[in-house]
């Protein structure tokens, strides 16, 4: 069986499990493998280079589509026919891009702040020492400057967070 008979074999299982048993569906999936020409997908995790693939749920799902053609439902002089479905479509798109990108600025803002926090706790810690040895305000120098680089990793954030709003 080549390759792409063992991706139609693949989907129709997952196509089967999905509508035929909605509790499995629900189960943790795995993609496994770095091959682009060759895709394995499982409910176990067999090996290391099996990566755990995150999915909305079929809920979660529904709703966003519903919500998305309610929108462009909405829209006032939209074209009409195969127009309108392409413009529906690339304004969903975009729309989707853009909550991402949000979501994932929002992410490594929570990040960088962490690690400026870790950082400052670092050269709280340092400082109380009275007299530092000489790798001790060598640690200190490297922590102030990593406070200084996360502090304008996080102000570049959340301007930038704040354009998306």
């Amino acid at each position: 069986m080549g390759i792409k008979g063992c991706l139609i074999a693949t989907l129709s299982f997952l196509g089967l499990t999905l509508f035929g048993h909605p509790g499995d569906a629900l189960a943790t999936i795995y993609r496994c493998g770095k091959d682009p020409e060759l895709i394995t997908l499982t409910n176990e995790k067999p090996t290391k280079d099996c990566k755990k693939m995150v999915l909305p749920s079929p809920d979660k799902r529904a709703k966003k589509d519903k919500a998305n053609q309610n929108k462009s439902a909405n829209q006032s002089g939209a074209p009409r026919g195969k127009d309108a479905d392409k413009e529906s479509s690339k304004k969903t798109n975009h729309d989707a891009a853009i909550t991402e990108r949000g979501r994932i600025i929002t992410e490594e803002l929570e990040l960088e702040r962490s690690r400026l926090e870790i950082a400052n706790e670092r050269v709280r810690m340092l400082e109380r020492i009275p007299k530092l040895s000489s790798e001790q305000q060598k640690e200190l120098l490297d922590y102030q400057k990593k406070q200084g680089l996360h502090q304008a990793n996080v102000d570049l954030l959340a301007k930038e967070l704040k354009k998306q709003k």
